[in-house]
């Protein structure tokens, strides 16, 4: 019979303490470990939430984009009278648009517009002037018959009259309604400013509108 091996007390304790130090060497290789990967997890979370936020800038959701824009009325140019909008296209008899009329000015006190329509296509149900910077209205008439809006009016405010003028995006002088006659169905008609219009300097009494 094999004789086994005689481990004393002290032996049997160095086996112990070995043991004991291996289970430490292990323990602390696995939270080295753990921390480890828990770092290198953070960091791709983080990554992807760049990702996915760089994603979302670059291609915004479908219910994003398909929402209507604001839309900011484009700059002006100076002297001028806009209608918004000035071509129609679309839509059914009995149907009411709304034009506005925008101006923008060099200081002025006077302002007197002509508007021509197709008296085939539509026809003024009403002006508002509602919101204008006009203080004084001198005309506010339209002529179905003949398809024409007359549009005059003043600034009073105090001597000497400084007048009014607007930003790059004009300011509102009217609206005007409209009922359409007859179904356009991609028939365009075009509202005009007639070359009669003006724009009366505050300081010279001169039309200043540009053509």
């Amino acid at each position: 019979m094999k004789n086994l091996p005689n481990f004393d007390q002290k032996g049997v304790v160095s086996v112990y303490s070995l043991l004991a130090l291996l289970a430490m060497v292990g323990l602390v290789n696995f939270l080295i470990l753990t921390s480890a990967n828990s770092a290198k997890n953070r960091k791709l979370e983080s990554t992807d939430s760049a990702t996915i936020a760089t994603h979302k800038k670059d291609h915004p959701s479908t219910a994003s984009s398909s929402a209507s824009p604001t839309i900011f009325p484009s700059a002006m140019k100076l002297n001028t009278y806009r209608l918004e909008p000035a071509e129609l296209s679309s839509g059914n008899r009995g149907e009411e648009i709304k034009v506005s009329l925008r101006v923008r000015s060099d200081p002025a006190n006077l302002f007197a517009v002509k508007i021509n329509f197709s008296p085939a296509f539509l026809e003024v149900d009403s002006i508002d002037a509602t919101g204008s910077f006009v203080t004084n209205w001198i005309d506010k008439s339209s002529e179905n018959d003949s398809g024409k809006v007359s549009l005059i009016g003043g600034i009073v405010n105090g001597f000497p009259n400084k007048g009014f003028s607007s930003g790059e995006e004009g300011a509102i002088m009217a609206a005007i309604n409209f009922k359409i006659k007859e179904n356009l169905d991609g028939k365009i008609t075009n509202l005009t400013i007639d070359p009669s219009s003006a724009i009366y300097s505050n300081t010279t009494n001169e039309n200043i509108l540009q053509r």
